[in-house]
């Protein structure tokens, strides 16, 4: 070997040298790279919550996380181990199933899983697992708790029932909407309110149950409800039940979203038509009751009046006056307890005659049912009042052998039926006495029955007592009713 060739050969082994040492340093600076990754995905391994086993395509463990010390007993001495051959507290029968359903469809699979003893839920979530080649070197199983997720969502499952119940339940029919009147939901009273089908109720569906003429109403209030935030409207709406409209009250208040603007509506219509009804009733009972105020205080005024010009003394004023005030007070209880603001006359004779007198077996009642409204029973308690308390003084019940009969009868000759009612007294031993001077009760008889109500009154005063004879056309106790209430 030449110089010259020694020296060339010198020349190749340095550039050879110095191109290992150059890729050297490069194989050392990937190592550390390497090494430096793989600390980071150690730390990230160690450090993460979430429970994680690597498994090769033999199914033994490659690697896992700490977490998952909690689920499978595992030490660093089962790397290479068989899954299978692992102790675990989760029922998991169909793990291997799962592993080899992932390693062939390479589709990741979840499923939820327990822990039998303590109740912990798992969803387990196996995906295939790849290396650097891309090659599927085996799957990575993760083991998130979700044991608090499935307890909210059972409570959330338990309230949304409990809701629909009482959304289900309540007498109102329910909806939600969205702007202007568009809805997206109605519980089932709607439908069995209305008959119309739920599909058919949404969007404006429903204004098809809305009476023709409130419908334009019902639109204009919604397009209002944005500027007002609240919707409050009385309409008709069809009643299967009813065959007919009845009277609702559509009532509905926005949802907001987190930033103040209006998600949705929900609403319910009530139905108020009984309660609309109650009030006119209520209204029609007010009138009658201050008409009957009105009448009773004119009443009260004449009987004062009248009792004052037929007395001759402040006592015997205020005897009189007190005992035909009681008459009409006893009037009014019969009349306020009766259900049809009318009492019996039966019951308006005998209430005022035993009131004066305990004799009850000198006292005959006789006569067909009759009811008497208002002013009429008013009046006629009044007379019977009179006629009571004239006999207790000085007519057949001031005597010892007198009777008192009242009878009373419906006479249908006439047109129309009139009303004749009777009062005699018997068994006086002296003659009666006609009275010096027309009083009240004279007056009330023969003046105030006939101009009230078209009738007569007649007060005969024979021997054997006095008998009183007064006649009502019916139908006056009907106008009565009817001027009241009007």
């Amino acid at each position: 070997m030449t110089a010259q060739t020694a020296q060339a050969r010198m020349a190749e082994l340095s550039e050879t040298n110095a191109r290992l040492h150059a890729e050297n340093r490069a194989l050392t600076r990937r190592v550390a790279e390497l090494a430096h990754a793989n600390s980071d995905l150690q730390n990230l391994l160690e450090s993460t919550a979430i429970a994680a086993i690597f498994l090769d395509s033999s199914l033994r463990i490659t690697h896992y996380t700490p977490a998952i010390t909690a689920i499978f007993r595992l030490t660093e001495a089962d790397l290479g181990r068989p899954i299978d051959h692992i102790a675990h507290r989760v029922a998991y029968d169909r793990l291997k199933d799962d592993v080899a359903a992932v390693m062939r469809t390479l589709a990741p699979l979840e499923r939820e899983i327990r822990d039998p003893q303590g109740g912990t839920q798992f969803l387990v979530r196996v995906l295939p697992y790849r290396a650097l080649d891309n090659a599927v070197a085996g799957t990575v199983l993760t083991f998130m708790d979700v044991t608090a997720l499935m307890r909210a969502e059972a409570l959330l499952r338990d309230r949304e029932a409990l809701l629909r119940s009482i959304v289900e339940g309540i007498p109102q029919l329910v909806w939600r909407a969205v702007e202007p009147g568009c809805w997206t939901w109605v519980s089932p009273q709607w439908t069995s309110f209305t008959g119309q089908a739920a599909g058919a109720a949404l969007g404006r569906g429903w204004l098809a149950m809305v009476h023709p003429e409130d419908r334009e109403r019902v639109v204009l209030a919604w397009q209002e409800a944005h500027d007002a935030g609240q919707l409050e409207v009385d309409h008709r709406l069809w009643s299967l039940e009813a065959n007919g409209f009845r009277t609702v009250h559509l009532r509905a208040r926005p949802v907001m979203d987190a930033q103040g603007r209006v998600e949705e509506w929900f609403g319910t219509a009530t139905d108020v038509h009984e309660m609309l009804l109650m009030q006119e009733h209520q209204q029609v009972l007010l009138h009658e009751l201050q008409h009957r105020v009105r009448n009773t205080l004119a009443i009260v005024r004449s009987v004062a009046r009248r009792t004052a010009d037929s007395s001759d003394s402040v006592e015997n004023y205020a005897d009189r006056l007190e005992g035909r005030i009681n008459a009409m007070a006893r009037t009014q209880t019969l009349l306020t307890r009766a259900t049809q603001s009318s009492v019996s006359l039966r019951d308006l004779i005998s209430n005022e005659i035993f009131a004066q007198t305990v004799d009850r077996h000198r006292i005959e009642i006789e006569g067909p049912v009759v009811p008497v409204l208002g002013k009429a029973a008013e009046n006629l308690s009044l007379a019977i009042h009179e006629l009571t308390t004239n006999s207790v003084k000085h007519g057949a019940l001031s005597a010892p052998g007198g009777k008192v009969g009242v009878r009373w009868e419906i006479d249908s000759r006439t047109q129309p039926d009139n009303l004749r009612l009777v009062w005699q007294e018997t068994g006086l031993e002296m003659p009666v006495q006609p009275p010096g001077r027309r009083g009240f009760g004279t007056e009330l008889i023969e003046g105030l029955v006939p101009y009230q109500f078209g009738g007569t009154g007649r007060l005969v005063f024979e021997p054997t007592g006095v008998v009183c004879t007064i006649e009502l056309p019916l139908p006056s106790l009907v106008k009565v009713r009817v001027s009241i209430t009007g």
